[in-house]
């Protein structure tokens, strides 16, 4: 009964992302959300973008609770998810925490490799967006030299989830890597917490100035304190040449 109800539970979130327009997170849906913003099907989505129609729609759903978050200017400001997580009845929700950053100006910079690997050891985070230029992937684990992630170009024929089918294609059989020195800079890490006590551990990790290379966690933004070049600097998804600055 065990082993069923974990099918079953596996089967409940895999569906949400069927490909067909009626379920929840389909690709249908999110291109459609990505097409009011003046991005269409067919054209590159970098981390940040990605993260903002994520969470967005996330907010807009609202599955099992969930909420969505995203880190601007590289800033978390907790302030902001407290608006999001506690509902009417002061009643936690769990947040997806997306934190769009730069690992370097064009390379990933080599002293940020070792502030990613303990980010990924983090209980809360889940792994990373990124890739190659122009070739996405979701990182799971950084290993020495090596990011190990899973590859969303692995396509199958699509699934009928109105008739009998099984979980065993969605899972990969051999784990694909490759060097941190070849990811392009332009990352969203992700976070999810799930419960107060999951949020309180979450705030505790970035109290310090460790991390803010990258980022920063703040009860309230320092909007007057950020310019656009910063902004670029941190989590823009385009790299500008001398000749456009």
């Amino acid at each position: 009964m065990e082993v069923e109800r974990i099918v079953y539970q596996l089967k409940s979130i895999i569906n949400l992302f069927g490909d067909d327009p009626n379920n929840l997170f389909s690709i249908h849906r999110l291109v459609t959300r990505s097409s009011q913003k003046g991005v269409g099907e067919g054209q590159w989505w970098g981390p940040s973008f990605a993260s903002d129609i994520a969470a967005e729609h996330i907010n807009e759903m609202h599955v099992f609770g969930t909420r969505g978050y995203v880190a601007k200017f590289g800033q978390i400001i907790t302030s902001s998810i407290d608006k999001l997580v506690y509902d009417t009845e002061d009643k936690f929700n769990p947040c997806i925490i997306f934190v769009p950053c730069r690992l370097g100006p064009e390379k990933p910079d080599p002293s940020n490799k070792e502030l990613v690997k303990e980010i990924f050891e983090i209980p809360q985070c889940m792994g990373m967006l990124g890739g190659e230029p122009n070739l996405a992937h979701y990182f799971h684990t950084l290993m020495g030299d090596e990011l190990y992630f899973l590859d969303p170009h692995n396509t199958q024929q699509a699934v009928n989830m109105k008739k009998e089918w099984s979980t065993k294609t969605y899972f990969c059989n051999n784990l694909m890597h490759m060097p941190y020195e070849k990811l392009d800079p332009s990352v969203s890490i992700i976070f999810l917490v799930k419960n107060e006590n999951d949020y309180t551990s979450f705030k505790q990790c970035f109290e310090g100035k460790k991390y803010a290379k990258l980022f920063s966690l703040k009860t309230e933004a320092d909007e007057e304190k950020v310019n656009y070049d910063d902004f670029l600097s941190i989590d823009s998804d385009f790299e500008l040449s001398m000749e456009e600055l």
